[in-house]
């Protein structure tokens, strides 16, 4: 199973008439990244059945904005096991349950996205993987949800896909 993990594209800063940062929503820019994202994971993987999000908004918008882009059916859900605070192995226990050997998208928040990436391909060992928002982490994963063994394919920052894509 090939697992794309996704930061939330940009969003807007909380304040003004976004006082809680559960509420915070994407920035143009993020929604512009968040449909080239799309875009960039149609050209490279067609098996790609589902797409989890955390249930936060700018997280379920950046979700939504990858799946209009990516121009083929995605089983959608926004899932607490993507909600700040998760817990790594019941996000793992999900993915195994529905992907149904597809390709799977995940979009949370830092600093969890970073912990699913260090517990899949360095064990758990203290890793800090820089994350920007709508940076990708392509994992190749074999075994199962409670032996998963990952293998880290690329990092792909927003700028690197925005030149990819010629946008």
């Amino acid at each position: 199973m090939n697992l794309y993990v996704i930061r939330h594209a940009e969003a807007l800063p909380a304040g003004g008439k976004i006082r809680d940062d559960r509420e915070r929503i994407l920035s143009p820019q993020g929604e512009k990244d968040a449909l080239i994202i799309g875009s960039h994971l149609a050209r490279l993987d067609q098996e790609i059945r589902l797409l989890l999000t955390s249930p936060l908004k700018r997280a379920v918008q950046t979700g939504e904005n990858i799946a209009r882009s990516y121009g083929r059916s995605l089983s959608s859900k926004a899932t607490p096991n993507l909600a700040p605070g998760f817990d790594v192995s019941g996000l793992l226990r999900e993915v195994f349950s529905l992907a149904n050997g597809s390709n799977v998208i995940a979009v949370g928040h830092m600093p969890e996205v970073n912990y699913l990436v260090a517990h899949l391909v360095a064990h758990d060992a203290p890793t800090m993987i820089e994350m920007r928002p709508g940076t990708i982490a392509h994992i190749a994963i074999r075994g199962t949800s409670n032996r998963p063994v990952g293998q880290l394919c690329s990092i792909l920052f927003p700028g690197m896909i925005r030149l990819m894509s010629d946008q």
